[in-house]
């Protein structure tokens, strides 16, 4: 009769060695196997933390047995990089490192910003051609936004022709402001109306009758005297002098205005 081979594993060693060794391995791998589970454990909750999404600690530091931001991955998925292109780890914070962090920015549409000392600044171009800079001065760029930054700036805006503000002053809630006389000589206020001077409010008013003689106020209506901030006719020859007088009859006073003769009777 033909016998089968033996295929039974054969080990080295005394029986109680091998199975020494054996039991040894087996508590090996359960241990590894228990050492993965609570690293993936703590790695979930740090991923589902609020700490990821608000400050980008995403990652468990088993050496420091605690989340912290550790990966780029940690910091793009956090709201600083959403909300101010902090989307590079750096010693275990999220900081903008380049124009492309700004780039993934909620705040900057790509190309809008450069990184300027550590944020995201508005480039000066894009300012420029804001409605913001030609109507209050806003044409330099500044982290996440657009300011007035100089005289320049202010000169530039709708502001200045029409109410003076043509100075900056960094302290100003505006930043731009009537600085003097001067801001106000050149507005459109001061040809028709006499608002020629920096007023006691900071605004241009016309502080002197000169003011108000040079003005369309004074040849139309007839207001040619400062009073409080505001050009006025004093008497009734000022309203006669007036091209309102010729026109429409407004030749007559009523209280500091001149109207129709009628409508003093």
């Amino acid at each position: 009769m033909k016998h089968l081979p033996d295929v039974t594993p054969r080990t080295s060693g005394s029986g109680p060695a091998n199975v020494r060794t054996l039991l040894l391995s087996a508590a090996m791998v359960s241990f590894l196997g228990l050492a993965g589970g609570l690293y993936v454990v703590p790695t979930l909750y740090c991923a589902g933390h609020r700490g990821c999404r608000d400050v980008g600690k995403c990652s468990y530091d088993a050496w420091m047995m605690e989340c912290r931001v550790m990966t780029d991955g940690d910091c793009r998925r956090s709201r600083p990089c959403r909300d101010t292109g902090r989307c590079s780890a750096v010693g275990n914070v999220c900081a903008v490192t380049s124009a492309a962090d700004c780039d993934a920015s909620d705040r900057c549409a790509p190309g809008q910003c450069d990184m300027v000392d550590g944020a995201c600044w508005f480039r000066d171009a894009y300012c420029r051609a804001q409605d913001a800079c030609e109507g209050r001065g806003e044409c330099t760029g500044e982290p996440y936004g657009c300011g007035a930054h100089s005289n320049e700036d202010c000169r530039r805006s709708a502001w200045c022709a029409t109410r003076g503000w043509c100075t900056f002053d960094a302290t100003h809630p505006l930043r731009c402001k009537v600085g003097g006389d001067a801001d106000c000589r050149h507005t459109e206020g001061c040809v028709d109306f006499g608002w020629c001077g920096r007023g006691e409010d900071a605004a241009c008013a016309a502080t002197t009758d000169d003011m108000c003689r040079g003005s369309t106020s004074c040849r139309k209506d007839g207001a040619c005297f400062a009073r409080q901030g505001r050009c006025i006719a004093r008497d009734e020859d000022d309203c006669r002098a007036s091209t309102d007088c010729r026109d429409k009859g407004a030749c007559g006073l009523t209280g500091e205005t001149c109207v129709p003769v009628q409508e003093t009777q």
